[in-house]
């Protein structure tokens, strides 16, 4: 799902407005399914839990050319060691900063998977894909 906040930085980009893309982009892991105006957000804590999202660089190497508005991971993707519960990950998100910010994209995961103390997060190349939508009301 594209939230509402990229979709107006997009449509500022596109349509002549400053706006320059990030040189980063951030993944995290999200135990809630988020609201289209992206509200909704239930981040993995970061306080004791070993959590901290992942850079996601925002260039040509990073990610596959968008067909049909898809993009996936062309680099394997690892987060650090569980120290505690991150409770059960059913999204993906992408985010404009390392903490706080927006969320710009998610990818929900066909089947939520829990991650205990001394499990890593991973995925595959190609695993997490992210479409720019229109999101209708």
């Amino acid at each position: 799902m594209t939230f509402n906040h990229q979709i107006n930085q997009i449509a500022d980009r596109e349509f002549g407005r400053v706006n320059t893309p990030p040189v980063n982009y951030y993944i995290g892991l999200l135990t809630a399914i988020p609201n289209p105006d992206g509200t909704g957000v239930v981040e993995v804590s970061s306080v004791g839990t070993g959590y901290e999202r992942q850079v996601l660089p925002n260039n040509k190497t990073a990610l596959t050319p968008s067909v049909n508005g898809q993009v996936f991971n062309v680099a394997d993707v690892t987060f650090p060691v569980a120290t505690a519960s991150w409770g059960t990950v059913v999204d993906v998100g992408i985010f404009d900063s390392l903490t706080g910010g927006s969320i710009l994209y998610d990818s929900t995961q066909p089947v939520g998977k829990p991650y205990e103390v001394g499990d890593i997060a991973f995925f595959d190349i190609g695993d997490i894909m992210w479409t720019v939508q229109n999101i209708q009301d």
